[in-house]
């Protein structure tokens, strides 16, 4: 059996401009690069109802912890964050 360690979770919230890229690796990981926004509609293309959401902060390279992930579809799901966010958005089958 294995060790569950917790640890401290933090969360740096930046500002910044709307804007945007996409990136699909193989067919099972899309990912996004987002700023300027709280809430995101990210259209991953995967066909999958439940898939893996992360969200990065690229300046601190920390995982920061989204308040709601929805799934709207097989192909899309909003992340919204209690406040702006700047990162890349990871969905993964």
């Amino acid at each position: 059996m294995g060790t569950v360690t917790s640890g401290n979770v933090n969360s740096i919230l930046p500002s910044g401009v709307i804007s945007g890229s996409v990136q699909i690796t193989d067919h099972t990981t899309h990912k996004e690069t987002v700023s300027g926004a709280s809430s995101y509609i990210v259209d991953h293309n995967l066909n999958e109802q439940y898939p893996i959401v992360q969200c990065w902060n690229t300046a601190t390279s920390q995982q920061e912890i989204a308040n709601t992930i929805t799934t709207n579809s097989v192909n899309r799901v909003t992340v919204v964050f209690s406040t702006t966010f700047a990162g890349i958005i990871i969905v993964k089958k």
